[in-house]
């Protein structure tokens, strides 16, 4: 019984470890042990041999996936054909528009959705609202840089639009329900 305690708790501790390789330019590290020791190693590995690392991460426009989940996870959810608005709060058009586009940019991500772009018609099933209402605001928000248009006819969520809804719209949907 103590045997099979203590092959068990090395098992999890071996679990716990890992191991990774760089070379880059004729730098060369092994490293090795808990994950985030060595994710700690590894991004200060990284800094030293390119330095403008750091900086580069201060001025880059990215998304943090599992922050924008946590910050949207009342507001829209996944569904197996499209995202669905949870939100009871009567919504703007491009409020709409933008939450359907993040829903399918999440569910793409996520692998639950085939694409990470929503059609005119698609948009105005999701929206309730007619194609021209939906076509005027959407234009609006691609002028805005809010939206991208991948395809013709197609229409995604923009890293931009995404920044928007996170620090202007999330907020205030949360505050109106809470």
């Amino acid at each position: 019984m103590k045997e099979e305690k203590l092959l068990n708790m090395k098992t999890q501790d071996e679990q716990e470890h890992i191991e990774i390789y760089l070379k880059y330019s004729g730098f060369e590290e092994d490293l090795k042990g808990p994950v985030d020791q060595v994710l700690r190693g590894l991004f200060s590995s990284l800094n030293k041999i390119h330095p403008s690392l750091e900086l580069l991460s201060k001025v880059q426009l990215t998304v943090d996936l599992q922050g924008l989940i946590e910050e949207m996870k009342d507001i829209v959810i996944i569904a197996p054909n499209g995202p669905l608005i949870l939100c009871e709060k009567k919504l703007t058009v491009k409020e709409l528009i933008g939450l359907n586009l993040i829903g399918a940019f999440v569910g793409h991500k996520l692998n639950l959705l085939d694409k990470i772009s929503l059609t005119l018609d698609e948009l105005a099933a999701l929206t309730g609202k007619t194609k021209g209402s939906v076509s005027r605001r959407i234009t609006s928000m691609v002028n805005d840089r809010w939206v991208e248009k991948p395809e013709r006819g197609e229409y995604k969520i923009s890293l931009v639009g995404i920044k928007h809804f996170k620090e202007k719209v999330f907020p205030n949907l949360k505050e109106e329900a809470g």
